[in-house]
Parts: structure tokens; C-alpha cells; sequence
């Protein structure tokens, strides 16, 4: 069975500026309007905004290397603990890539039906979401993230955007070209891969004048394909 990649045709690979520039940064936007509040109590308004605080859409969300997602983790949260982060999905599709792996139910946020800027596709046939949250359908747990999101904010604060310069810089690592352009940290248990696009290779496979398009965290133990298909 064709990648996820190959399947989406999602991951335009060159060498050049030819790579897909045309990036949509959208989020959805959620409120939570407090009205009369002069008329609560004093602890009151404390305890709403404390409440409303960790779930705020447009707060940043921290991405680590060993695995955390804001308040999740690779391999112990659920599927409640998902929505009870990010809210309800816009799709959500159960679907497998080729065995060996198991298979698993994606929950997708800021989606579209046809592959419109820079997405996952949650399955073969999409839709093609900004954010997606992969959960094993063997363990029950979360086992991969993939985002485009501007929200999520890796090591040393990079995010979609940052350019490669940068990042090298922050992450003490040398962008090279493989099959594709990416900075790597693996764990014994997790890997995050920083994609960048847009930039030119150098004889030495060096990469120049890249921006980071999306962050990918993949369990080592009970991935689904994730991992598999970035190449």
C-alpha cells in the first residue's frame, strides 16, 4: 500500500523553491464571552479564568521531545483526553495504512475536503485537516501528532514558519536534504520531525532558505504508520 504521502500527493519533494509555498494557517476560533462580570463575585471570576485559561484557542501549546503535546502524551492519552484538550473534531475516521501496522482512528481539526494548503490527510481519501490527533485502535492511546498549526511550538520555541536559519541556530542541528528536508530528535520511545519546505540543497546536501512547514511526534513503540510514511 502507497504512503500516506504518495496517497494525498501532499508532500511535493524538491530541491528548490518548487516545494509547495502556498500555506494556509487557519484555526478555528472559539469564545468564551463573560458578560455583567462586574456582577460575580470576585472568586468567581477567578475560578472562570482560571478555567477558561486551559482551554483558550489561541494560547501556544508546547511540543517536546519526549513526547508532550500541551497536557498529552504520546502513549498514555486516550481519546476523552484528546477532545477534553483540543475539543470536538471537525472529521473523524477510522482507517489503517499497510499491515503491519494497527489500525487507527485520526481526529482532525481545521479540515477540508480537498488538499488545500499545507494538511494531513486523515485518510487516503482525506479530508485534509491542519491538525491531527492519531490514536492506536489496538491500545486505546495516542500514538502520533502531525500539525501545521502557528498554535504548537516546538523546542527552543520554533513553529511553522520559523526559518531554517533559525532553527539551526536554536537546535544546534544542520538542516540536510534526504528524502526530504527535515531535523529529527528521537527518544527510546518518541520522535518529533521538524519538515521544512522551500529550500534550495547545496552539493553538500545542505539546506538553505527553507521555512518549517509542519511537526510530526510519532511513538517508537506502537506507531500506525506515521512515521513510516514521512519518507
Amino acid at each position: 500500500m502507497p504512503t500516506r504521502r504518495a496517497l494525498a500527493s501532499r508532500r511535493p519533494r524538491g530541491d528548490g523553491a518548487s516545494a509547495r509555498t502556498g500555506r494556509t494557517r487557519e484555526r478555528r476560533r472559539h469564545g468564551l464571552v463573560i458578560r455583567a462580570a462586574c456582577r460575580l463575585p470576585l472568586i468567581a471570576l477567578l475560578l472562570l479564568g482560571t478555567s477558561s485559561a486551559g482551554a483558550a484557542p489561541d494560547a501556544a501549546v508546547s511540543i517536546t521531545i519526549d513526547g508532550r503535546i500541551g497536557p498529552l502524551q504520546i502513549d498514555r492519552s486516550t481519546t476523552r483526553s484528546i477532545v477534553g484538550f483540543a475539543g470536538r473534531p471537525d472529521a473523524r475516521r477510522t482507517s489503517r495504512f499497510a499491515a503491519p501496522f494497527a489500525a487507527y482512528t485520526a481526529l482532525g481539526y481545521d479540515c477540508r475536503r480537498t488538499d488545500v494548503g499545507w494538511r494531513s490527510a486523515v485518510t487516503p481519501k482525506g479530508p485534509y485537516c491542519t491538525t491531527v490527533f492519531f490514536v492506536n485502535g489496538r491500545t486505546g492511546r495516542l500514538v502520533a501528532f502531525e500539525t501545521s498549526s502557528r498554535r504548537y511550538v516546538g523546542p527552543r520555541a520554533v513553529r511553522v514558519g520559523t526559518r531554517s536559519a533559525v532553527a539551526e541556530r536554536l537546535l544546534h542541528r544542520r538542516l540536510l536534504s534526504g528524502c526530504g528536508q527535515y531535523l529529527g530528535f528521537t527518544t527510546n520511545r518518541v520522535s518529533l520531525t521538524l519538515d521544512f519546505i522551500a529550500g534550495t540543497v547545496r552539493p553538500d546536501r545542505s539546506v538553505v532558505g527553507a521555512h518549517l512547514a509542519d511537526m510530526t511526534v510519532t511513538s517508537r513503540r506502537h506507531d500506525v504508520g506515521v512515521e513510516a510514511s514521512l519518507c
